[in-house]
């Protein structure tokens, strides 16, 4: 008897196992069929702004910031202009791959014309050189770059420096994310197969007293 109800909760388990092997086999194919179509690549100009203009005393040069946010004041006339391709890397992960493209003469021109409105807060010397930076802020870790990172507060400042002498330049960043949508149905999947094993070992047992109870009634 005891040899019945093993065997019997082992047919039970094999064929939970058996269903539920292949709904992940379908989520799988389904999946991968959703990493091979979905890619997207958009195109966009950004605003640029003058974010910060400081002159250094010990090296007689003007440092430059130029971010995407600012003011209407601070607002320059060149573009930041975005690629961004966005696609599956895997069933678990999106990726975006960004090429960022900058008039880089233009732009460091334009922000030469304006060191002689500016108001630095004190008297400065002949500088020297002009450095400008074009910096990114981003509150995610993940962010990857072929820029200069470094941490402020809760932000992520990648830089970018603008060679003046080129007529254009392109830095890249990536970004990776969880595929949400397939991790909450690999989750719900494992809890349904661990509530359909509970239950298959549940029945088995239950099955097994009930044979036993209808041969002591006997």
């Amino acid at each position: 008897m005891r040899k019945h109800r093993a065997n019997r909760a082992i047919t039970v388990l094999n064929t939970v196992f058996a269903v539920l092997t292949g709904l992940f086999c379908i989520f799988l194919l389904s999946a991968c069929n959703r990493t091979a179509d979905s890619e997207e690549t958009v195109e966009r100009d950004y605003e640029l702004y003058l974010s910060d203009l400081k002159y250094s005393e010990d090296d007689g040069a003007i440092y430059a910031v130029v971010t995407r946010t600012g003011s209407d004041d601070e607002r320059l006339g060149a573009k930041w202009h975005w690629i961004t391709r966005s696609y599956a890397q895997d069933i678990w992960y999106n990726r975006q791959d960004v090429e960022m493209k900058i008039d880089s003469a233009i732009l460091y021109s334009e922000i030469e014309n304006r060191i002689a409105d500016y108001d630095f807060g004190e008297e400065i010397g002949e500088y020297n050189r002009l450095i400008v930076a074009l910096r990114y802020d981003t509150i995610y870790k993940s962010v990857k770059s072929d820029g200069e990172a470094v941490k402020s507060g809760r932000y992520y400042l990648h830089s970018f420096y603008i060679d003046g002498d080129a007529e254009s330049q392109t830095h890249n960043l990536a970004l990776k994310t969880q595929n949400s949508a397939n991790w909450y149905t690999m989750l719900i999947g494992c809890a349904i197969a661990i509530a359909v094993a509970l239950t298959g070992v549940s029945l088995a047992l239950k099955g097994g007293v009930w044979q036993k109870k209808k041969k002591k009634s006997a």
